[in-house]
């Protein structure tokens, strides 16, 4: 059995006491050092802290078919592209999103952008006349948005 008893004070680095709990805005500005944070806190905080690199270390997300990345379900996570196809980097609205897509399957990937958007400063858009990124086989590489359009891989 659990029991729950009260100090008078707040606790500190060196002493023991009570704790209030960041809220998700607090974790995600990391704006008051005064309270802790939750596991569940730091997971709904998306990781968006200073320069705003968001990242959900650890999980994997596989793709066995051509397609659209989303910002949900492959933003900020490790993509494992286990076919030969074109996947689509989602249309950039967030400095700091970033995509890790790593090719798994023997001929490697394409990965390509909407909107004329560019990778490298260069378009990447097969849609709109435009060369996309390939991808050797366990080889990976990571896609920053970076503004005015552009993404910038990396790898």
């Amino acid at each position: 059995m659990a029991y729950l008893s009260t100090k008078d004070g707040a606790s500190s680095a060196t002493a023991s006491g009570n704790v209030e709990l960041a809220t998700t805005a607090e974790t995600t500005t990391g704006s008051d050092a005064a309270r802790a944070v939750t596991p569940d806190g730091l997971k709904d905080a998306d990781h968006d802290f200073e320069g705003n690199v968001k990242s959900r270390s650890g999980v994997l997300v596989t793709v066995s078919g051509a397609g659209d990345l989303s910002h949900a379900t492959h933003g900020g996570a490790y993509t494992l592209v286990t076919g030969n196809v074109l996947v689509d980097l989602p249309v950039g609205d967030d400095n700091g999103q970033h995509f890790v897509i790593v090719a798994a399957h023997g001929s490697g990937c394409t990965v390509a952008t909407k909107s004329s958007q560019t990778i490298n400063g260069a378009n990447a858009d097969p849609d709109n006349s435009g060369s996309a990124v390939s991808i050797a086989q366990y080889k990976a590489k990571t896609f920053f948005y970076v503004g005015s359009n552009g993404w910038i891989a990396i790898g």
